[in-house]
């Protein structure tokens, strides 16, 4: 299925794989939330990763809904809410739950689950 715009499932797959790759490079040599919290830098690179994560799980749901119910195990509304909230609650973001969603991102089996939807 494709988007008015031109882009398909695989497309927005691949934008959230390019996002999580990134998240991973930016906290490879962050041992911890306090230290992520320290370096506004990244922080900030995280959260706009993290907004491409929830807007592109938010098109392939509303794309293809036979494609999200059978891969039902990766959380697409949830990626989709914390876009929205960081967006929207711009002012008042948590940058411990940011931490812990990064973590989350760069995960192997995430990575790994989006190259093999994609091929």
């Amino acid at each position: 299925m494709t988007e008015p715009h031109g882009l398909r499932v695989r497309d927005f797959l691949e934008h959230m794989l390019d996002a999580m790759e990134r998240i991973q490079r930016y906290v490879v040599d962050i041992p911890d939330a306090d230290e992520f919290v320290r370096r506004t830098i990244v922080h900030d690179a995280v959260v706009r990763n993290l907004e491409i994560i929830g807007e592109a799980a938010r098109n392939v749901r509303k794309v293809d809904a036979d494609f999200v119910a059978r891969h039902a195990d990766i959380p697409w509304a949830a990626m989709s809410a914390m876009r929205n909230r960081i967006t929207h609650g711009y002012f008042d973001i948590n940058l411990s739950v940011v931490w812990q969603s990064s973590e989350r991102s760069a995960s192997a089996s995430r990575r790994h689950f989006l190259a093999h939807s994609i091929a």
